[in-house]
């Protein structure tokens, strides 16, 4: 479900898994209540520093099978992310990370940003704690 800019809800299926040189690999296909398609691929892979330092690096992009004006959205790949993290597993469950990223507006809807006069792209910088049950 998507609260912002308005409320649309959507049917996703994925599929995730280890492709070969254990790269962690997220596809996702999204179906909105209006109509629109579009997809999501994203490929990490855990680089080792210590047993329990960990760098993963991570690479992110969406694609719009077709324009979406609400959302100022153009059909074609619309963004990509580009990353690093560096984590800490306390345990395997419990883990604080740091991560870098780069995103990046693609295409017409890059364009689009431009003639609102948002960036197209930039730098984050986020802190977190990675858990699970």
């Amino acid at each position: 479900q998507d609260f912002e800019p308005r409320g649309t809800t959507h049917l996703v299926v994925g599929v995730q898994g280890l492709a070969p040189y254990l790269l962690e690999t997220d596809l996702a296909a999204f179906l909105s209540d209006d109509g629109d398609l579009s997809a999501r691929f994203e490929q990490t892979v855990d680089v080792l520093l210590t047993q329990r330092l960990i760098l993963e690096p991570h690479l992110e992009t969406n694609i719009q099978f077709g324009d979406v004006p609400d959302r100022d959205l153009a059909a074609g790949f619309t963004d990509i992310e580009a990353g690093l993290q560096l984590r800490y597993e306390i345990t395997r469950k419990i883990a604080p990370y740091l991560d870098v990223a780069y995103a990046r507006a693609l295409g017409e809807t890059a364009s689009l940003r431009r003639a609102r006069g948002e960036d197209e792209g930039g730098w984050a910088v986020r802190a977190g704690l990675r858990s699970w049950f």
